[in-house]
Formats: C-alpha cells, structure tokens, sequence
C-alpha cells in the first residue's frame, strides 16, 4: 500500500506545472492528468484519483474537453468510457511535447 501512496504523491509533485500557470482549476488538473499519461487512455475514475477532483466536476469537465476536441473518446470496457488526449490539436502538442521533453530530462536522455 505505501507503493501505492509513494505513486501517488510523486504523480501529484509531476502534474503541478499547469496549475502553476493557470492555476488549481478542475479543467488544468486533469489536463495535467492526460499529458502525464499521454499514451494512455483514462476513465473517470482514473481521473479522479489521479487529480483529487470531485466526481461531478470530474464529468463536467470531460463534457467540456470533449465538445472543446481536447479530448476523445476511447475505448470502452463494461461500461466504462475511456479518454484520451487528441494529439492533432495544436495545443495538446506542445503540452505533451513539453511533457515529453521533461521526462526525458529527468531519465538523463538530453
């Protein structure tokens, strides 16, 4: 379980960067929680672990993504709904390329 809480507190250290910037709003906290795990699809429930953000606001927000092309949908599993980001915005690019980019700098690869 401490690996598990380990995890969690690192994910949290790593997804500050936008909010540093725009600030604590729902909206930037799971677009950190996409761009952190850019080649991954997240469900609703992955989301609201991973950002801490209300469940309700959590699916607000995903309409909101959605309607914007932050977002698309994914697979399902059951009836899960998964998400991920939409990389052929111009906005979601450089997000991940600047994600992308510190990633590599922590593992000594630039």
């Amino acid at each position: 379980m401490d690996i598990i809480r380990d995890k969690h507190y690192i994910l949290k250290e790593v997804m500050s960067v936008l909010s540093e910037i725009f600030g604590d709003y729902p909206r930037v906290k799971i677009l950190e929680a996409f761009a952190d795990h850019f080649e991954e699809e997240l469900s609703i429930p992955g989301i609201i672990w991973l950002t801490d953000v209300p469940k309700t606001m959590v699916h607000k927000c995903i309409k909101k993504l959605l309607d914007e092309k932050f977002l698309l949908e994914g697979d399902t599993l059951g009836e899960t709904q998964f998400y991920y980001l939409n990389n052929e915005k111009q906005e979601i690019q450089i997000i991940i390329s600047e994600r992308l980019a510190e990633k590599l700098e922590e593992r000594g690869l630039v």
